[in-house]
C-alpha cells in the first residue's frame, strides 16, 4: 500500500481476510477465462495485479 498511488484501490476486495489459504492462483488480470478455469479448479486466494473492481460497487 506505501507504493500504490492514492486512486489505486489495494487490498482484499472479496472474501474472508481471517480464512486460511491452501491454493491460490496469481494472474495479471481476472477475464471470464480465468473465470471459467477457477470455477474448474477452485481455489482459496485469487492475487490480480488489476483489481476485480476498481471502482466501489454502489448497487447491483
Amino acid at each position: 500500500e506505501a507504493r500504490a498511488a492514492s486512486w489505486d484501490p489495494v487490498g482484499l476486495q472479496i472474501g474472508d481476510a481471517d480464512a486460511s489459504v491452501a491454493t491460490a492462483a496469481v494472474c495479471h488480470e481476472v477475464t471470464p477465462e480465468i473465470v471459467e478455469r477457477l470455477i474448474a479448479e477452485p481455489v482459496d486466494l485469487v492475487v490480480a495485479y488489476h483489481p476485480l473492481l476498481f471502482r466501489p460497487a454502489v448497487r447491483f
